[in-house]
C-alpha cells in the first residue's frame, strides 16, 4: 500500500516559499541525488525516500511517496515543522505542526476542512499521530 505525506509552509493565510535552508539543515546530509524539482534521500539503515518539490523556483512545500520508517527522516520532518510555519499532513485524519504560531498562518478553509492541527514536539508524538490516521 502506498502512503504519502505532504508538507506546506504558510504565511498570512497563504502557501508561501518554504525556507529551503531549514530543509537542507534537517535532511540535506541524506541527499544522494539532487535536482531542481526533487531530492533522493538515502539513510544509513538502507532506507530511502524521494522528495518532490513540484514546479517553480520557490516551492511552498513538498510531497514524499512512501516515506521511510527511518527515525532520522522523521526527526528531519519534525525539525522542519518546528523551525518554519509549516504543516505536515497525510490522507486520513490528523495533521501536525511544530509551533503554536503556525495555526494563525494556515488558511481558515484548511482549518474548517481538516480541523485544528496537532502540535507535536517529538518524533514519537508524530509517529503516534500518523499511525492513528
Amino acid at each position: 500500500m502506498s502512503f504519502d505525506i505532504f508538507l506546506t509552509c504558510f504565511d498570512n493565510g497563504k502557501a508561501t516559499a518554504l525556507p529551503m535552508g531549514f530543509v537542507s539543515d534537517a535532511i540535506g546530509k541524506f541527499v544522494s541525488v539532487r535536482s531542481p524539482r526533487s531530492w533522493s534521500l538515502s539513510f544509513p539503515d538502507g532506507g530511502a525516500a524521494e522528495i518532490d518539490f513540484g514546479a517553480g523556483p520557490d516551492p511552498s512545500g513538498f510531497g514524499v511517496n512512501r516515506p521511510p520508517g527511518n527515525p532520522e527522516f522523521w526527526a528531519g520532518m519534525l525539525n522542519i515543522i518546528r523551525k518554519t510555519t509549516s504543516a505536515l499532513y497525510w490522507a486520513g485524519e490528523g495533521w501536525a505542526i511544530g509551533r503554536d504560531d503556525t495555526i494563525k498562518q494556515i488558511p481558515d478553509r484548511w482549518i474548517k476542512a481538516h480541523g485544528i492541527p496537532t502540535k507535536v514536539s517529538s518524533v514519537s508524538e508524530l509517529h503516534d499521530l500518523i499511525t492513528r490516521a
